[in-house]
């Protein structure tokens, strides 16, 4: 979905039809996360930060620095 020097987005989908949103922040800096195409909305399933595992997600998403989280989007 998009990626620079600090940041990294990309779509998986499961054989089950599940679609993953996958948000790596690559520096120790904290950064921002809005796709510029379409709004996501679904579950944090798995975080570097534990405590946002199982918490809402939709539209942008600030991530502290070195952080990661995987998000089971909702279905369309």
């Amino acid at each position: 979905l998009y990626a620079d020097t600090q940041l990294i987005s990309y779509l998986r989908q499961a054989k089950t039809g599940s679609r993953f949103l996958v948000i790596l922040n690559l520096t120790h800096r904290p950064c921002y996360f809005k796709s510029p195409t379409e709004e996501f909305v679904g579950k944090v399933e798995v975080c570097s930060a534990p405590e946002l595992e199982g918490s809402h997600f939709g539209g942008g998403y600030a991530l502290e620095g070195d952080m990661g989280l995987v998000v089971r989007l909702a279905d369309e």
